[in-house]
């Protein structure tokens, strides 16, 4: 899975695995189109088997989920530091980033299996 934006210069950002750039471009040469110029940016989580994107603010932070040991998790990639979502919780899917670094998702309680959405900004989790 990748994610694309477009910065206020009007450069086109690319944001996946590894894996994914070559499929774009084995893609996009398949459907005879031609590459846009802009920037492939990896983001891969060390140790983990698969890393997926979600979103990306103007601000260039990058949220989304990793797998790995047989959980997922929910991460937030800014200035070069990935954080784990503190959630404490298991399968934890991030759906969206707004522009002030909130990030919304949902997880399941590991107490009873339940799914609980939440809210985090700032080492600060947020949940009803």
């Amino acid at each position: 899975m990748a994610v694309a934006r477009v910065d206020h210069g009007g450069e086109h950002h690319a944001f996946g695995s590894k894996n994914h750039e070559e499929s774009l471009d084995k893609n996009a040469q398949e459907d005879g189109a031609s590459r846009v110029a802009g920037r492939f940016t990896p983001v891969n989580v060390p140790g983990a088997l698969t890393t997926s994107v979600v979103a990306v603010n103007r601000a260039g932070t990058i949220v989304g989920q990793y797998y790995k040991d047989l959980v997922n998790y929910g991460f937030v990639f800014k200035a070069g530091v990935l954080t784990t979502l503190p959630t404490g919780q298991i399968n934890t899917t991030v759906t969206a980033l707004a522009e002030d670094d909130t990030v919304g998702g949902w997880y399941f309680r590991t107490t009873n299996g339940n799914a609980q959405a939440f809210l985090y900004k700032k080492r600060e989790a947020y949940s009803d």
